[in-house]
């Protein structure tokens, strides 16, 4: 009975032991291979950076979105280490949207051995398209009226806006490096419903240094819901850069939201478990063109 238990109890652990929820990031994740759980919760919302084969500081969870290794409901994966690459490629699959990037030193995928580092320019080359083609129409018979027109954008004016948002985000600050900026915009249920721009800036140290700033909008022209309840909710106006602005912690976010009288959202962000300070924010904030800002239209 004993000898049973004792099994019991170490078949119990070892599958507790898989069940752990994964680690942020890869930095220090062995090359041996690294099972772990992807809880629900914010699985969407992780860093990534690469196709296919990814910088260590991206979160393996939404990575796995990314690969196809698991869905946005979770689950458990498992990832390997590796050295570096020379260049990253941005693409999007499953919902997710990973973004370039320069030479990393540390890398981790889903298979053993990892992917070659070449295969992800061929990705770059052909990046999924922003949004479905429209399907082919059914030509009407004479005698039917055409359509009454709508108010809804056209993929060509989203697009427009989601990269004039993306034009106004500024250059990094000295000892930084920044991804390009880019526009995209999405009228999916998966993938969300909104209009956004922006890029990501990465302090050239070792570890986990880095911050965005996006500009968010709708597609319809209303404010963003999660940033407009944020600005009309209890939190206290402060002054940052010399404007009205929330600063606010969510889920382990570190942001700053700026709104104009349009009703666009500009956000800088950072995670809390990275190196990055609050006073960089700060920097940050006050280098953006507020006049410019101010004139971004809603819709």
């Amino acid at each position: 009975m004993f000898i049973i238990r004792s099994a019991l109890a170490a078949l119990v652990l070892s599958s507790a032991a898989l069940a752990a929820d994964c680690p942020k990031d890869a930095l220090s994740s062995p090359a041996a291979g690294t099972t772990c759980a992807c809880p629900a919760a914010n699985i969407m919302n992780g860093w990534v950076y690469g196709t296919g084969r990814y910088t260590a500081d991206s979160s393996p969870c939404t990575a796995a979105v990314h690969a196809g290794e698991t869905t946005s409901s979770g689950g458990e994966i498992t990832f390997y280490t590796g050295g570096s690459c020379p260049a990253f490629a941005s693409s999007t699959a499953n919902g997710v949207t990973s973004s370039s990037w320069g030479k990393f030193d540390q890398t981790f995928a889903f298979e053993n051995p990892l992917p070659d580092c070449a295969l992800q320019q061929a990705a770059a080359a052909t990046p999924a398209p922003t949004a479905a083609p429209e399907p082919a129409a059914t030509p009407a018979k004479p005698a039917t009226p055409p359509p009454a027109a709508t108010d809804e954008a056209t993929p060509d004016q989203l697009q427009a806006r989601a990269d004039a948002y993306a034009a106004i985000v500024p250059e990094p600050l000295k000892g930084w490096n920044a991804t390009a900026r880019e526009g995209v915009w999405s009228t999916s249920g998966m993938t969300g419903y909104s209009v956004t721009g922006g890029r990501i800036y990465k302090f050239d140290s070792p570890g986990v240094h880095d911050l965005t700033i996006f500009v968010f909008g709708m597609p319809d022209g209303t404010p963003y819901p999660r940033y407009e309840t944020m600005w009309t909710g209890t939190a206290a106006k402060v002054k940052i850069a010399g404007r009205d602005a929330v600063r606010t912690e969510e889920s382990g976010d570190h942001m700053i939201v700026f709104r104009n009288e349009a009703g666009v959202f500009l956000v800088v962000g950072r995670l809390g478990s990275h190196a990055t300070t609050d006073a960089e924010m700060d920097a940050y904030a006050a280098a953006v063109d507020f006049k410019e800002f101010d004139k971004l239209p809603a819709k």
